[in-house]
């Protein structure tokens, strides 16, 4: 069982009196509404939460995330910041940027300043695709949470 946010348009059921019925757009029975008539929504309801079970929106856990092989983590926060370290240097951050998630899609762009095994990454943005809540891949890269 999944939930997901979804944002696309309603249709709304116009009710004049018992007689009349008529489909129109989600935004006119918006303004209808504001213009005091009854109007009846059926359907998904605009930015609605609504249960979905066949569409997965993917979320990761905060934490450390290595790619296996080489020296790299990347450690993870709430509020989408992330920060390259090293496993030999756990405690240097040697890389600082930001994170978003967009269903299973991981973004993640680097601030202009790396350091070390980190300095390549310097102002790039790359994109990912969540495999499950600890791992992502993508660029030929697999990478596993390890921790916080």
């Amino acid at each position: 069982m999944n939930w997901l946010w979804v944002d696309y348009p309603v249709w709304v059921i116009k009710i004049k009196g018992f007689g009349s019925c008529k489909k129109t757009t989600a935004k006119k029975g918006v303004k209808q509404m504001k213009n005091k008539k009854f109007v009846v929504l059926l359907g998904m309801l605009v930015m609605a939460l609504v249960f979905v079970s066949t569409v997965s929106a993917q979320s990761l856990r905060s934490g450390r995330f290595a790619f296996p092989g080489t020296d790299l983590i990347l450690r993870f926060h709430a509020g989408g910041t992330v920060q390259g370290i090293s496993n030999s240097s756990p405690n240097s951050v040697l890389a600082t940027g930001r994170y978003t998630i967009s269903g299973s899609r991981l973004t993640i762009t680097f601030g202009n300043q790396a350091s070390g095994v980190w300095q390549a990454v310097a102002g790039r943005t790359y994109v990912y695709t969540i495999d499950d809540d600890e791992t992502f891949s993508g660029n030929g890269e697999q990478w596993v949470r390890i921790g916080n």
